[in-house]
């Protein structure tokens, strides 16, 4: 992975904090690594607040303190419970006034997930950990934070931007889809579960992420009223979870309501209770929530800062300039979570197929569209900073373009993009020399244009960072990405069978001979196994062409081979004309697959007919198909007569089972079409 080089000389920084550039102090390091004494706090409502506890509260809050790490730009927003628990208020709210004026540059279009399906999405079904996103109201009781409170229980407000919390519009059921998918986005690379329905129980590794109002049903304040978000801080895996549960995040403080900030803030708070803290500078004035810098599609911002403005947010470990905050996120992201198995192998020789339709048209679903992700070709994850994802493609003489776009792609804006992944695609040919590259310096996307000869070329699709002006590092460049696009293909019979498959001559007779017509939907379905069934049909089309039927089926000669079997009129003319006895006294064993051995006595029988027997076997041909194997002498005949020459090293590999595209190959040289 890399950072892209600076090419827009003098690009104009676009969002700073306020006064972010006067009167840089050193920041003064807490909590972790610092004294754990009442005194080291510096003045203030957190040190008063603490000041104030029971003795045992006391000792608690200041013993939960060395489990974080904070600076004192942190103390305006830390708060204390009676027990000694410390949480964020996250009361620096975003500019309403700023999101409607970004918002002007595009209309918002609502999102393809249908109202049915709002709340069953889920990012990772069955993961061991779980963030439940709820929108419909919740009965928040006996928890510390109705102890904070002092209201037990509250009577949390559902999502509501129409006025009417009874039901959800189509636009409150859009914005909840867009919310999820956002979220779903920060955690990609982890072991989590981001979903809208509730789990049947929590516990130690399942959060909730309640969005509400900041005033409950019966006009009881909510903690921290007048926040936009507040959550304990370090609770997540933890026995007692459940009661510094939920994470709130209030959406009328947050624009209204607007999905954007809705999402950014949700992240935010359940980042508190993975263990993380602000993301600040050492600015005078509100120096711990950092907006970002940059502009365009490549302006950036920290998730646990104020990620509101920004279309890239990621996770940081505070590499950007006057950074007062150094905590690894991912590294404590990670260690909470785990990372999830990498999707895509890293290298040519582990490469996924790029999937394409017989014209070459490269197409692929998102979370938007297909959120239970029943279609998972052309897309996945750039999980880790050393992930890298191959795919492979059989191009013909022609025109290869394709393009890989991060998660915002799905989303219902291209302003305010909220995604991490900033991209980078190679296509390199079959020896591995690039052919060609994109990774744009003012944008995330990477799309690819080359002519190229025919033959298996290679996109490989990386996580970058960018270096225009302050720029990011590709540290957390990390997520979702989909590929689309097409390219030049041979008008082959079967889209899975390309030009420079090896076995592609071999299947494309069988298909002009009208042995088969594939596996169906116009594939061939190449690495299948063959079946002792499909074997009959092979052979006795084989032996007697294309067009041959055979009589109806008695049902009689095999019990397995009932006579409503899909092959069995195939399987008993097998049978009659002497090519195979079964596979014991009464059964045929048609869904068994066939072994190379085998294969050699059906292909000799098919061509020779049932008398015939081939010579001694010498037992010297292959090394592991000694004298003594029941199949030695049909084995060394097929051989002698050119149809193989084994399966490598001196073997035949007798017990391998055949594929369909072996079995072409053994079937045309056989017969010799």
């Amino acid at each position: 992975m890399k950072v892209r080089a600076n090419q827009l000389f003098g690009l104009a920084l676009a969002v700073a904090v306020s006064g972010a550039w006067a009167a840089v102090r050193p920041p003064v390091n807490l909590g972790i690594g610092a004294p754990a004494t009442l005194e080291a706090l510096p003045a203030g409502q957190f040190k008063t607040a603490i000041s104030t506890l029971e003795q045992d509260a006391q000792m608690r809050a200041l013993q939960w303190l060395q489990k974080i790490s904070i600076t004192d730009s942190d103390m305006d927003y830390l708060r204390v419970d009676p027990k000694g628990g410390i949480f964020f208020a996250d009361t620096f709210l975003p500019s309403y006034e700023g999101l409607q004026a970004r918002q002007k540059e595009e209309p918002l279009v609502l999102p393809a997930i249908s109202a049915s399906q709002t709340f069953f999405l889920h990012s990772r079904p069955g993961a061991t950990n779980v963030v439940y996103l709820d929108f419909d109201g919740h009965t928040i009781t006996g928890t510390s934070w109705n102890s904070y409170v002092g209201t037990d229980p509250l009577i949390a407000r559902p999502y509501d931007i129409d006025g009417n919390p009874g039901s959800f519009s189509t636009q409150e059921l859009s914005n909840i889809g867009e919310i999820w998918h956002r979220i779903a986005e920060d955690l990609a690379p982890f072991n989590i579960d981001v979903t809208t329905e509730e789990p049947a129980a929590f516990n130690a590794t399942t959060g909730r992420v309640l969005v509400t109002e900041d005033v409950d049903v019966n006009g009881a304040a909510m903690p921290a009223q007048g926040a936009g978000g507040v959550a304990y801080v370090d609770v997540f895996g933890i026995g007692s979870y459940s009661s510094y549960s939920p994470a709130l995040v209030y959406f009328n403080n947050l624009g209204g309501g607007q999905p954007t900030y809705v999402a950014e803030a949700s992240s935010h708070e359940f980042g508190h209770n993975l263990g993380l803290s602000h993301d600040g500078t050492n600015a005078d004035g509100d120096g711990s929530y950092y907006t970002g810098h940059g502009s365009g599609y490549v302006s950036w911002a920290p998730i646990m800062g104020a990620s509101y403005y920004t279309n890239v947010t990621q996770w940081s470990k505070g590499e950007y300039s006057d950074a007062n905050q150094f905590q690894d996120d991912l590294a404590i992201i990670g260690a909470k979570l785990g990372y999830v198995a990498d999707d895509h192998g890293d290298t040519m020789g582990t490469a996924t197929s790029l999937v394409m339709d017989a014209s070459g048209n490269v197409s692929v679903s998102n979370p938007e569209t297909d959120p239970d992700n029943s279609q998972p070709a052309n897309k996945g994850i750039i999980g880790t900073r050393s992930d890298v994802d191959v795919f492979s493609l059989d191009v013909a003489d022609g025109a290869v373009s394709l393009t890989v776009t991060p998660a915002w792609d799905a989303f219902t804006r291209s302003s305010l993009r909220g995604a991490n992944l900033d991209v980078e695609a190679l296509l390199l040919d079959a020896n591995g020399a690039l052919v060609a590259s994109a990774e744009p310096v003012d944008d995330t996307f990477a799309s690819i244009s080359a002519n190229v000869s025919a033959g298996r070329y290679y996109l490989q699709i990386d996580g970058v960072g960018n270096s225009v002006g302050q720029g990011y590092s590709d540290y957390a460049s990390l997520g979702e990405y989909f590929v689309s696009g097409s390219v030049a293909v041979s008008q082959t019979t079967f889209s899975d069978v390309p030009a420079s498959y090896w076995a592609y001559d071999d299947i494309e007779i069988l298909n002009d001979r009208s042995i088969t017509t594939g596996c169906g939907m116009g594939l061939y379905c190449p690495e299948g196994l063959i079946t002792r069934a499909e074997m009959a049909v092979f052979l006795e089309r084989a032996v007697n062409g294309g067009g041959f039927v055979p009589d109806s089926a008695s049902g009689s000669l095999f019990s397995d081979v009932p006579v409503d079997y899909w092959a069995a009129a195939w399987i008993e003319k097998l049978a009659s004309d002497g090519i195979t006895g079964g596979c014991d006294a009464d059964n045929y064993c048609p869904d068994s697959q066939i072994t190379r051995g085998q294969m050699a006595v059906f292909l000799l029988r098919a061509k020779y007919g049932a008398s015939y027997v081939p010579p001694a076997a010498s037992g010297t041909m292959f090394s592991d198909v000694p004298g003594s194997y029941w199949a030695a002498a049909w084995v060394e005949a097929l051989a002698n007569e050119g149809v193989t020459s084994g399966c490598g090293g001196g073997n035949f590999c007798p017990d391998a089972e055949v594929s369909r595209a072996q079995m072409a190959v053994f079937l045309v040289n056989t017969f010799g079409w």
